[in-house]
């Protein structure tokens, strides 16, 4: 410990410095600054020439900052409502989603303003604090791009130690504008097996023809923004959809090792199988239908997805989802496997579903839902 006191003498320099004393209360023949706690031997007849010379490596009021800033602090319970509702204002003042506030980003932002805070002499004002919108769109490509030197020099010393890595491809079309997308994502575990996801690329395809030529010359020109080169192709194993754009012969598979995705191979039979389809009959579109509802025992299954998917259809259209406990899911054709999601939702209903239905004289609903090839059905699609 330090004590305020120095050795009785009249010396300005014991303004800064004190007599340094161990856990007994000894006095030790040390001296330290009481600002940022450096030590000089000392001893009663020894000149302050040295220790008068002393300069503090920061100043005294940035430290006192620093042990305010590392003193942990517990939140009171006043606190976390006062947080709650602020929370509240701001996801119905802004419109964000609830889940937002679980974002990676607004807790590096808000834990940003608390140490700002803690650190400040002062109450801060936010509208002092946070950036004008036009210059943080102008900051991104910066940050993009430090980004991308650090993950270069990590995908480097990786490659440099003989190890493979494994990147995600998929190409896409936006429904509106029409415009092409590639996202080129990596893969990869450190020294300690932990595993590393990291998206390299969400870059727009400018080709109008998507062949498999084209497809391995932009996977390469995304890889090579991060220096990786032809001489480490062999390191990494590619991982895409089964399209002719992404195994074609000449394309990706002729530089890198190929993997088809299991999971794109399960959906695309799953989808094949228990989704409608059309077709054109004499210029006219038909209506849809499912390709093997001919097939031997399959119509049963055919009516019992078509009774799930218009019962759901019903409850979000008269309002009854609020009623339930949980709401039924809607199967979605662009989340994996949400039509088991939907009918799961309804298994775990089931007994609301009847109690809500015969309230409302609908109960005929689930006339078509046989219970017994509803839970075989789940359990078909519970592994994929």
């Amino acid at each position: 410990m330090i004590r305020n006191n120095g050795p009785g003498k009249k010396s300005g320099v014991w303004e800064a410095f004190g007599i340094v004393y161990d856990r007994s209360n000894v006095k030790l023949d040390y001296v330290a600054c009481k600002s940022c706690n450096k030590v000089y031997t000392f001893k009663t007849n020894t000149s302050t020439a040295t220790i008068s010379k002393h300069k503090c490596p920061v100043p005294a009021s940035e430290v006192a900052a620093a042990k305010v800033f590392f003193k942990k602090h517990i939140v009171t319970k006043q606190e976390k409502e006062m947080m709650t509702t602020a929370t509240t204002d701001y996801c119905t003042t802004d419109m964000r989603p609830f889940e937002s506030l679980s974002g990676l980003g607004l807790k590096a932002l808000i834990q940003m303003t608390l140490d700002i805070g803690s650190s400040s002499t002062g109450r801060v004002t936010i509208d002092k604090l946070l950036t004008n919108p036009t210059t943080v769109s102008r900051n991104v490509d910066s940050r993009a791009w430090n980004g991308r030197e650090k993950l270069t020099l990590v995908l480097k010393k990786h490659f440099d130690s003989g190890l493979n890595v494994a990147c995600t491809l998929d190409l896409w079309t936006d429904a509106i504008k029409k415009n092409s997308y590639m996202s080129i994502t990596i893969h990869y575990i450190n020294e300690m097996f932990n595993l590393y996801v990291r998206t390299l690329h969400v870059k727009p395809v400018e080709e109008a023809s998507h062949t498999a030529e084209m497809v391995l010359e932009e996977f390469s020109k995304g890889l090579a923004v991060f220096k990786v080169i032809a001489n480490m192709y062999q390191q990494i194993i590619v991982v895409s959809d089964i399209g002719s754009n992404c195994c074609g012969a000449n394309g990706i598979p002729s530089a890198f090792y190929w993997l088809t995705c299991f999971d794109h191979k399960l959906a695309t039979v799953l989808m094949t199988v228990v989704n409608k389809t059309t077709k054109m009959e004499n210029g006219v579109r038909s209506k849809p239908f499912y390709r093997y509802k001919n097939v031997q025992h399959m119509l049963p299954l055919f009516m019992l997805i078509n009774a799930c998917k218009k019962l759901v259809e019903y409850c979000k259209r008269a309002n009854l989802q609020s009623q339930f406990s949980k709401t039924l899911k809607k199967e979605n054709a662009i989340r994996w496997n949400s039509l088991l999601c939907c009918l799961l939702s309804i298994e775990e209903m089931y007994d609301e579903l009847v109690s809500l239905l015969q309230m409302k004289d609908k109960l005929s609903k689930l006339n078509d839902i046989s219970w017994a090839l509803l839970k075989e059905l789940i359990a078909f699609l519970a592994p994929f």
